[in-house]
């Protein structure tokens, strides 16, 4: 069974991952994504790299950032022509950079959500202050890429926030906040990973001082259909109080493997190998 692990750079992360591929049994090859090219023209779109032969390549582990989903996402739908599996599926990167589209498409699908309203300028943002219920997360964005958060506490706070901003801004999201600690699921196929965080001022402590906590089983079923909805198998799920606040494609490898005593990279390994039919 061969492998590609495609990723931007080397890391630890991806040499433990390869590592446990090929424990299993896995043909690994690695390639650098930037060192793929996409050729289309009228009839199709065809991958091009010297070193990989896609026609023998029967899985893709993709490790990158959100910010290329404009690179991704043709690769995406390239490899389910192709029938190569990916952990991450058409359309997922499009949607999970755009945090109005993600919510858009958990409350469609029933999942619990926070209230959110997106909105597209700051003059409009003034004229709704007295809608919410605080206090609120604000969150501005910028070149597909999120600029500021900030936990407001009063209508009043939110204007003088919305009056300040001195430079365009392609959007923003307000988000009424949910009381309570932050719940950070690692999600691979239908095993779930939590650790939990307390708030400290205007955000949650850092994932490594959080706990190992176990989830009800009506949590993990919205971890997982929460990730399957975005179009990911393996994500990493932000709950509070039940309520899904973000979904992003990977997990925190190392983190969640100290905490849980598990070996995320073995987990991982073996949930390819049973999506795979691979003995």
């Amino acid at each position: 069974m061969n492998l590609l692990l495609l990723r931007v750079e080397k890391t630890r992360t991806q040499i433990e991952l390869q590592k446990s591929f090929e424990k299993k049994g896995f043909n690994v090859k690695t390639l650098n994504l930037k060192k793929l090219s996409l050729l289309s023209d009228r009839k199709k779109t065809e991958l091009k790299n010297g070193d990989i032969n896609f026609d023998k390549i029967n899985a893709v582990y993709l490790r990158a950032p959100l910010q290329i989903n404009s690179f991704v996402e043709p690769l995406l739908d390239i490899f389910k022509e192709k029938k190569i599996y990916c952990q991450y599926k058409p359309n997922s990167y499009y949607n999970s950079s755009n945090e109005a589209l993600q919510f858009n498409a958990l409350n469609l699908n029933g999942i619990k959500i926070a209230k959110v309203v997106t909105f597209g300028d700051s003059n409009t943002i003034q004229s709704h202050v007295n809608k919410f219920e605080y206090p609120v997360l604000f969150k501005s964005f910028r070149k597909q890429q999120k600029s500021q958060t900030i936990l407001v506490e009063s209508a009043r706070s939110l204007k003088s926030i919305a009056k300040s901003i001195r430079f365009n801004i392609d959007g923003a999201v307000i988000r009424e906040f949910v009381e309570g600690p932050v719940e950070d699921c690692a999600v691979i196929g239908d095993k779930v990973f939590t650790i939990r965080r307390k708030w400290l001022g205007d955000e949650p402590q850092k994932l490594s001082k959080g706990k190992l906590v176990k989830l009800s089983k009506t949590e993990k079923e919205t971890a997982v259909k929460a990730a399957q909805v975005c179009g990911f198998d393996i994500a990493t799920v932000k709950l509070a109080q039940g309520n899904v606040s973000k979904v992003r494609p990977g997990i925190s490898y190392l983190t969640f493997s100290k905490k849980s005593g598990d070996s995320m990279f073995d987990e991982v390994a073996d949930f390819y190998s049973k999506k795979l039919n691979f003995k």
